[in-house]
């Protein structure tokens, strides 16, 4: 319980420093507090009216190759997370098969099973995502 709590955490702090990675954000034009504030307001306006003003908009976007890095790290992290708890996973049920009685080693036995299919998933989802990216990126 305490290994699933731990792995717990170490995700939601994966999630964390995810959230908080710089991305890069384009501003067309630099505006004081007064204008922007005035425009974002005109700019809501003219969104709900129907009549949008490319000029006068401000455009705020995320470039290509920022999000292609950051796919790259997510996908990365995530990898080698998985490796580490697979790591860590099969050496705990290696010194408890060595350790434990008959009885204890058929439940490790029988845990197994749900273990490799964790691992087929995990693995499995890695390898598609990585096709997926390969042939979109090529389109």
């Amino acid at each position: 319980m305490k290994l699933i709590y731990k792995c717990f955490i170490i995700f939601l702090l994966l999630i964390i420093y995810i959230c908080i990675l710089k991305t890069n954000v384009v501003v067309a034009r630099s505006v004081d507090a007064d204008e922007a504030t005035k425009s974002i307001f005109k700019d809501a306006d003219d969104f709900v009216s129907g009549e949008i003003d490319d000029e006068s908009s401000l455009h705020i976007g995320i470039s290509e190759s920022s999000l292609k890095t950051l796919s790259k790290i997510v996908s990365n992290v995530l990898m080698t997370i998985g490796v580490f708890v697979a790591f860590i996973m099969i050496a705990i049920m290696g010194i408890k098969f060595m350790m434990q009685s008959t009885e204890e080693k058929a439940q490790i036995k029988e845990s197994l099973m749900p273990f490799l299919i964790g691992l087929i998933v995990t693995f499995g989802a890695f390898s598609i995502w990585k096709i997926a990216i390969s042939i979109l990126s090529k389109i």
